[in-house]
């Protein structure tokens, strides 16, 4: 075992800056220990006080910055704790699970819980740290592993550190690529986390509403090769899936009686990997658990209104919030039930109103699913047929129509909320399957229940 004293002479300064003071009563205290004894007993702190150990003289710098520091930054990681990030769920064919830097991943996480209880960071440091918590939402295991289950450490720690935050309270003005971490984190969450009924946060909902109705009903959001809330790239646009979230939970939270409590499960935990029940006889080829009995909410403007807050061209601007505080504005929510099944390619009459090579998965483990199905409404039940597959950044992307006996046809374009098979759903975007520009559009919400659920419709309007 090595000591610290014998690598005074022989070890080089460390690149960072180590403490120039003398190493004192510390270094004389630690200098006859192993480096691996010292490292040892450093284990049982936080990281923050190894952290602040380190800047105590050079050899305790060299203790926690060099000599051999991935053990003792991995034993820190996993003694905090946080989840694993070495996940056997691989979806983009991009990380190298043998090649964690440990130091870095428990630094950052510091300086990101640091950040979010800060008012004070800037824009970059604020998008960054939302940044860490959404790769600690991608690190959490499924629910159940080996048929036994699994709690996660990471959804924990988001939950203490987020509840106690006003990061992702504050609506700023940010070039797209800083607002993305904002809105996915915020979809992530759909509002669990905004629940008071206190004077500040309804009128921090009620605004944030009005601006998602804006987004969501706004047909110039919805150019004619992209109707889905994606990039014309294929990935997720997570703004516009935000916009979506906040429409619908905004929606539902006004529902009457008991209809109010029949709404898809939100939060950390309804959106970790295979969340979604189980019915116990799942195919090997379902990986997305497809099959079987799911609710599905869809809100709607009426038409004459839709058409108004489009193209009546009194109106001041596109972006009036006061268009939706007019006693005449109605908005509608219906809730149905699919029952879907997987059937093969070449059974399939779904064509994606994308090109077939979109249709793909880059990871051979999670290939296009073709199902076919049924959708019962309050009036109607209409044949479902559609497609899930990966996106190019590891969303699980959703497209199907609804055929009606008459022949009007109904198509959805979603993605998955977190992980696969996340108990969270589909949240996306219907529309006539013309995709015209003046076609009327509104968000749906797709989530998964047990076969025995009981049959649940409605329709309602304000």
């Amino acid at each position: 075992m090595r000591s610290l004293s014998s690598h005074l002479v022989t070890s080089p300064p460390s690149p960072s800056a180590p403490p120039t003071a003398p190493a004192g009563d510390v270094a004389a205290f630690f200098e006859s220990f192993p480096v691996e004894v010292t490292q040892r007993m450093l284990v049982f702190c936080r990281p923050q006080d190894v952290i602040a150990f380190s800047s105590t003289c050079r050899l305790a710098h060299m203790v926690v910055f060099d000599f051999s520091a991935q053990y003792l930054w991995r034993e820190l990681f996993f003694s905090h704790p946080f989840d694993d990030p070495r996940q056997p769920l691989d979806i983009t064919l991009e990380s190298d699970a043998s090649a964690v830097d440990w130091r870095h991943k428990t630094i950052e996480r510091l300086k990101a819980e640091r950040v979010a209880k800060s008012s004070r960071a800037p824009s970059w440091q604020t998008s960054r740290a939302l940044q860490v918590f959404i790769s600690m939402i991608h690190d959490m295991p499924a629910v159940i592993q080996r048929n036994i289950p699994v709690r996660s450490h990471n959804l924990k720690w988001l939950e203490r550190v987020l509840r106690k935050s006003d990061i992702l309270n504050f609506e700023i003005e940010a070039p797209r690529s800083e607002g993305m971490p904002y809105a996915q984190l915020r979809a992530y969450l759909a509002l669990s986390l905004d629940e008071g009924d206190d004077e500040k946060t309804r009128l921090r909902l009620e605004a944030r509403r009005k601006r998602s109705r804006i987004y969501v009903y706004n047909v110039r959001n919805y150019p004619g090769s992209n109707w889905g809330p994606f990039l014309p790239d294929g990935t997720a646009d997570w703004i516009h899936i935000e916009h979506l979230v906040n429409v619908i939970v905004m929606n539902l939270r006004e529902l009457p009686g008991m209809w109010s409590r029949i709404k898809p499960p939100l939060g950390l935990a309804a959106i970790r990997p295979y969340s979604v029940p189980s019915n116990g006889s799942e195919q090997p080829r379902d990986w997305a658990r497809v099959e079987g009995t799911w609710r599905r909410y869809v809100s709607f403007m009426d038409f004459r209104d839709l058409y108004a807050f489009n193209f009546d061209f009194n109106r001041q601007s596109d972006s009036d919030p006061t268009f939706f505080d007019c006693p005449r504005f109605r908005e509608g929510t219906r809730l149905l039930e699919l029952k879907l099944r997987l059937i093969d390619r070449e059974g399939s009459r779904f064509r994606s109103h994308r090109r077939a090579s979109a249709v793909k998965s880059r990871n051979d483990r999670f290939p296009p699913i073709y199902f076919t199905g049924t959708s019962k409404s309050v009036k109607s039940s209409t044949i479902t047929e559609g497609v899930v597959y990966m996106s190019p950044d590891g969303v699980v992307r959703w497209e199907f129509c609804s055929t009606h006996p008459g022949g009007a046809k109904w198509c959805s374009d979603g993605a998955q909320i977190g992980h696969v098979a996340s108990a969270a759903g589909v949240v996306g975007v219907w529309t006539t399957h013309n995709r015209c520009s003046d076609d009327t559009v509104g968000p749906f919400w797709l989530w998964k229940v047990k076969d025995d659920c009981p049959l649940q419709l409605m329709e309602f309007s304000r």
